[in-house]
């Protein structure tokens, strides 16, 4: 399942990712930016992990706490499989989870 973009935590909300991953790979996947924009925001020095400045192509793993722009996140491991649904319908069919009107 993809994470939605994270909120700065208050005390440990988590930017989600299950083994240890490129720091710009995690970020990307969180909705906090594309990767080669990340990529450029870390050779600047704008992004630490755990309190020091990260390096490009560094590792994150779970635990880690990402700086960013003010804020900070907490990685941690989600243990959730992705589960995907493919289904081939006519033009005009409708498919829905919950239908409101019924």
């Amino acid at each position: 399942m993809r994470p939605s973009k994270p909120e700065p935590e208050t005390e440990d909300k988590p930017v989600l990712e299950q083994k240890p991953e490129r720091l710009q790979k995690i970020m990307a996947t969180a909705g906090l930016g594309s990767r080669r924009e990340l990529e450029k925001k870390i050779r600047a020095g704008q992004v630490n992990i755990n309190g020091k400045p990260a390096e490009l192509g560094q590792a994150a793993k779970a635990g880690d706490r990402i700086g960013y722009e003010g804020k900070t996140w907490k990685v941690m491991e989600t243990g959730k499989s992705q589960r995907s649904l493919v289904y081939n319908k006519k033009t005009g069919e409708i498919t829905t989870r919950s239908d409101p009107e019924n």
